[in-house]
C-alpha cells in the first residue's frame, strides 16, 4: 500500500507495511527466526558479504523489525531506519558507529539521566569523551567547544524528564559548520509534535518503549537516518563510512 499522499494518522498504521505473499495477512506477521534459507552456498556467501539485497541474519534485517523501522522513518521524514533492543542500545549503536576510542562528543547538559550515565560511564570507559554545554550556551560557545576529534553533537528535542525545548536550529548550524552530524533523541516529542529533520538534524533516536509504543509493555529503540549528512565531504573525519573495509565496503555499513 502506498502511503506517499496519506496523512499522519494513516501513515502511523500503514507506512512501511509488507503484505505476506502467502497469507496476505493485513497485520505484519512476527517473524520469529534468526536465519533464512539459502538456495546455494554462493547465495549465502553473497548475502553475508552484502552484495545481495536478500536477508542474511535477523540481527541486521528481520522483516517485522524492518516494517517498524520504516514506519518510524516515514513519520519522521527520514530515508530509513534500524530497530534495536532499547533506547540505550540505539544511543550506543549510533555513538559506536560514529566514534572510536579517543574521539569526542558534544552534548547538551539536559539529557535523560540514563544517557548521562552512559556518557560518563560505559562510553567513557571505551575511550569516548564528551563535553556538555548548558541550555544558555551561544552559537559561539558551541563552536569554541568543537574539537578536532569531535564526531557528533547529541541532544534531546525535549529533555526527559525536565521538559524545555532545545534550539535545534542553532545546533544544526553548529553541526554543519563543524562537519559533524546532529543526533537528536526525539523520544518525548515523538514525530507527531516535532520532526527534528525539518530543523536540520541528521540522525534521530527513539526509545520506542515510551510514547511511540504507548503501552509500556515492551522495550525497544530506533535509529533513523535523515539522509542529509554528506559523509563523502567529511571522509577524513568519518573513514568508516567511506573507505573500503575488509569486505570491500565501508566498515560501518
Amino acid at each position: 500500500m502506498s502511503t506517499a499522499q496519506a496523512g499522519f494518522s494513516t501513515r502511523q498504521i500503514h507506512a512501511g507495511s509488507i503484505v505476506d505473499a502467502e497469507s496476505r495477512a493485513r497485520v505484519t506477521p512476527i517473524y520469529q527466526t534468526s536465519g533464512y534459507v539459502f538456495d546455494s552456498f554462493d547465495e549465502g556467501a553473497e548475502r553475508f558479504a552484502g552484495t545481495s539485497p536478500l536477508r542474511a541474519y535477523s540481527r541486521t534485517d528481520n522483516p517485522t523489525n524492518v516494517v517498524a523501522a520504516k514506519r518510524i522513518a516515514d513519520l519522521e521524514g527520514g530515508v530509513d531506519g534500524v530497530l534495536v533492543g532499547s533506547g540505550q542500545a540505539a544511543i550506543a549503536m549510533t555513538v559506536f558507529s560514529l566514534a572510536s576510542a579517543g574521539d569526542h562528543l558534544l552534548t547538551t547538559q539536559l539529557l535523560y539521566e540514563g544517557t548521562r550515565e552512559m556518557l560518563r560511564g560505559s562510553l567513557l570507559r571505551q575511550g569516548v569523551t564528551s563535553t556538555a554545554l548548558d541550555e544558555h550556551a551561544t552559537e559561539a560557545d558551541w563552536l569554541a567547544a568543537v574539537q578536532p576529534n569531535t564526531k557528533a553533537i547529541y541532544t534531546e528535542s525535549i529533555p526527559n524528564p525536565v521538559g524545555g525545548v532545545t534550539d535545534l536550529d542553532l545546533l544544526a548550524r553548529v553541526a554543519k559548520q563543524a562537519g559533524v552530524p546532529l543526533v537528536v533523541d526525539n523520544t518525548v516529542a515523538t514525530p507527531y509534535l516535532c520532526r527534528p529533520f525539518e530543523f536540520g538534524a541528521d540522525i534521530i533516536i527513539h526509545s520506542t518503549s515510551k510514547w511511540l509504543a504507548g503501552h509500556g509493555s515492551v522495550i525497544g529503540g530506533a535509529i533513523i537516518d535523515g539522509g542529509s549528512f554528506d559523509w563523502a565531504a567529511n571522509a577524513e573525519r568519518f573513514p568508516q563510512f567511506t573507505a573500503p573495509g575488509p569486505h570491500g565496503r565501508p566498515s560501518a555499513v
